[in-house]
């Protein structure tokens, strides 16, 4: 029997609403010289490492077994260049 295929997804900050409610909770708790202090980023800090690191490694890890995936992928990145534009 063959091995079935291994996907490995992250959530971290998924979804970003709330990672971002997360960060904004933990300000009051976290020294900025701390080892924590990237609990603390602001919510355009989040939005740019979000929309520059992970966005764009953001691809249909099932084989386009899920056909919507990547079409919502799409969208969101249209989304979020059109945001910068403006």
């Amino acid at each position: 029997m063959a091995d079935p295929p291994l996907y490995l997804l992250w959530y971290g900050w998924c979804p970003l609403e709330l990672k971002k409610r997360r960060n904004r909770s933990t300000v009051p708790m976290v020294p900025s010289c701390d080892w924590g202090s990237h609990h603390v980023l602001s919510d355009e800090r989040l939005d740019e490492i979000w929309r520059t690191r992970y966005l764009p490694v953001c691809s249909d890890l099932f084989d386009e077994r899920c056909p919507l995936l990547n079409e919502t992928v799409d969208a969101i990145r249209r989304s979020r260049r059109s945001e910068r534009r403006e």
